[in-house]
């Protein structure tokens, strides 16, 4: 029993789709990196005041999209899986213990991926200081706030926190017949591929457009950055 149980938590298929949540959050902490460098903070004010405000805008809209992400993610899975679940309670299985169960894999995925995400995010930010000193700009300093890094593990933690309580209210008034009748609903995109790609053209653009501004004005360089967080 426990076998069939560990064969039906088996997110690795998954592994895409937890890429994707990777490269978002290392990008989320790179701009909440941004925000709380107050060397970078007060460069900005000097270009232009609106701009530290604009940057904490994009963080909040990052935070929005890293929300509906995540959730359209274990929607996924727990959709693909419920079938799955329902043979297993209809066997003998508790419920409550299969919940469990998902919710821990998901609980560890979603660590996995965070820790990933922010050491990636901590090379990228790096970078983006690398290229900073490297313009016409003002030096910077360089080092990494402790606040970033528990800026992106409190949202992460909310969106975890908010996402398991939605799908535990739909899984808990779900009888046997429901789970084992349950007609997933085709979420999927046409030609995700191109939607990866545009991604990436955008990344590119905005390292592209910090480069070239090397030789420009200052708020052209800012407002280089802006290209990377639709990735």
């Amino acid at each position: 029993m426990n076998r069939l149980i560990n064969l039906s938590m088996n997110f690795k298929k998954h592994n895409n789709m937890y890429i994707m949540l990777t490269i978002s959050i290392s990008i989320f902490f790179v701009f909440c990196q941004l925000i709380v460098n107050e060397s970078i903070v007060n460069k900005m004010i000097t270009i232009d005041h609106t701009l530290p405000i604009w940057m904490k805008a994009l963080v909040s809209i990052i935070s929005i999209f890293s929300f509906i992400y995540y959730r359209y993610l274990i929607l996924y899975i727990i959709e693909e899986k419920l079938k799955d679940y329902g043979v297993l309670i209809s066997l003998g299985c508790n419920k409550d213990k299969i919940k469990y169960k998902v919710y821990k894999l998901l609980a560890k995925y979603t660590c996995i991926t965070l820790i990933i995400g922010l050491i990636i995010g901590s090379i990228l930010y790096y970078g983006v200081l690398a290229l900073i000193n490297g313009t016409n700009l003002e030096k910077v300093s360089s080092h990494l706030s402790i606040i970033g890094y528990v800026i992106v593990i409190i949202i992460y933690l909310i969106i975890y926190i908010v996402n398991i309580k939605l799908i535990n209210n739909k899984i808990k008034y779900m009888d046997i017949s429901d789970m084992l009748y349950y007609k997933k609903v085709d979420k999927s995109i046409n030609k995700p591929q191109v939607y990866q790609n545009i991604g990436v053209v955008l990344l590119i653009m905005g390292l592209v457009l910090i480069i070239i501004s090397k030789s420009q004005d200052e708020y052209g360089f800012f407002s280089a950055l802006i290209p990377m967080i639709f990735l």
